[in-house]
């Protein structure tokens, strides 16, 4: 995972492929930190599969044994003078949160948000979708459901309809970020 909206992309993947249909994503910045918290209301962990979670050599899948998203974020997260938990309830669902120091040399660049939000919004899965972003001087949020509502029954999966919402979650995310990659 060369980037932040990449790992976001994975961990929210991870909750999708566990029966959630709604995920949240919050990310906050400020002067010295770059804060994520991804939200799913997928199957959950009971508390002998959590204590594995982060370890790379532990996969619930079926078609490969190891697991490298939750081990890979945590490990880069701590190497980057951040932080890394993970909380998860059976039948509730899974949040992780995790952290980087913006001027640590090793942290990834954020990468391209927009594209990734695009990406989880076609999920089969997804009936419902939130993001919110805050900066220090001005905040985003993005709900699905508030679009559904717009659209008035036309389905957002169109591609033109999509191509527009990658362009103004682009522009907005742009806004806020002072167009910081």
């Amino acid at each position: 995972m060369d980037d932040l909206s990449l790992m976001v992309l994975d961990l929210s993947e991870n909750g999708l492929n566990a029966d959630a249909d709604f995920i949240e994503i919050i990310v906050e910045e400020d002067d010295k930190f770059l804060r994520f918290s991804i939200r799913d209301n997928g199957f959950g962990m009971n508390e002998e599969t959590l204590k594995k979670a982060t370890n790379p050599f532990f996969s619930t899948r079926k078609t490969r044994s190891i697991g490298l998203g939750l081990s890979f974020v945590k490990e880069t997260a701590l190497s980057c003078g951040g932080e890394f938990s993970i909380h998860s309830i059976p039948f509730v669902g899974t949040t992780v949160n995790f952290s980087f120091q913006k001027d640590h040399i090793d942290t990834p660049p954020f990468g391209d948000m927009s594209q990734t939000l695009i990406t989880i919004l076609t999920h089969a899965n997804i009936k419902d979708f939130h993001y919110h972003h805050q900066t220090t001087k001005e905040e985003f949020d993005f709900k699905l459901s508030e679009v559904i509502h717009m659209l008035k029954g036309v389905d957002y999966r169109q591609s033109e309809i999509l191509s527009w919402l990658h362009e103004y979650v682009k522009q907005q995310l742009d806004k806020i970020r002072g167009g910081v990659k």
